[in-house]
């Protein structure tokens, strides 16, 4: 009916069964080292993946950097370009704005026949052209006998003095320049039958501003063809000094 008590050795036989045995410390220290090692080496992995997903994120930067300023700089090269293109497009519009409006002169000349005990009157006739005004209008002129056919040196082109009128001329306008020769005597008359080597000259220049604020001039050199002199339309200009300040779309300086 009653159970019967267990002894005290069946008690200590059973906890000693129950009890896990105790590990050496050198077991302990060895699982801790390696469970050391194996956190460790997870962290390394961790590291060394963070490492390369780094490196590779650096190299695709890197690569879009250097694609980038590349494009910039084709972009800046191309930029560039049309800059150019378009400066020199202004450039040739203005050349072309300035030989379309600018001022223009024309020059021509008549003159009276060569008699004895009279004097040659050449008249220079200078006309304005282009499409606006030529400003500050002066001019300078001579009239003589010189060698045919002319030399270096044989006429010399100056500037209108400081006593010289000036005068704006708008387009179609047209002013004369008159010259007078001393009395032609016979002398003078057989110098230029004889061989014909003299003729009677009319050189000189005329200078004026163009709307532009430009400087420019012309000079003009007149001669008479006939030995006798008695026909007034023969004149006809001189094979040079009749040159200009240039192109057309030029501007010289004052």
């Amino acid at each position: 009916m009653f159970d019967k008590p267990e002894s005290k050795c069946e008690k200590g036989q059973k906890g000693y069964a129950s009890r896990r045995p105790k590990e050496s410390v050198v077991i302990r220290v060895f699982r801790a080292l390696k469970r050391h090692r194996h956190r460790a080496r997870k962290n390394e992995s961790q590291s060394q993946a963070n490492e390369r997903a780094l490196t590779k994120w650096t190299r695709w930067v890197s690569l879009f950097t250097g694609a980038l300023v590349i494009v910039s700089a084709v972009t800046a090269w191309i930029f560039e370009g049309q800059l150019h293109a378009m400066r020199d497009q202004l450039n040739v519009s203005e050349r072309e704005a300035r030989i379309r409006l600018r001022s223009y002169v024309t020059i021509a000349a008549v003159r009276s026949p060569l008699e004895i005990g009279k004097p040659l009157t050449a008249t220079v006739i200078v006309g304005a052209g282009g499409q606006t005004p030529a400003t500050n209008v002066q001019a300078s002129g001579h009239i003589g006998s010189k060698p045919f056919p002319l030399r270096d040196g044989d006429i010399i082109i100056d500037a209108p003095g400081k006593e010289a009128n000036s005068i704006s001329l708008n387009p179609g306008d047209r002013i004369t320049l008159p010259s007078v020769t001393a009395p032609i005597n016979q002398a003078a008359v057989d110098l230029l039958k004889s061989g014909q080597a003299q003729r009677f000259y009319m050189w000189g220049r005329i200078t004026y501003r163009d709307v532009f604020g430009c400087h420019r001039w012309q000079n003009y050199c007149f001669r008479v063809n006939d030995a006798n002199g008695s026909n007034p339309a023969d004149i006809d200009p001189c094979t040079k000094y009749n040159d200009a300040e240039g192109a057309p779309g030029a501007c010289p300086s004052n």
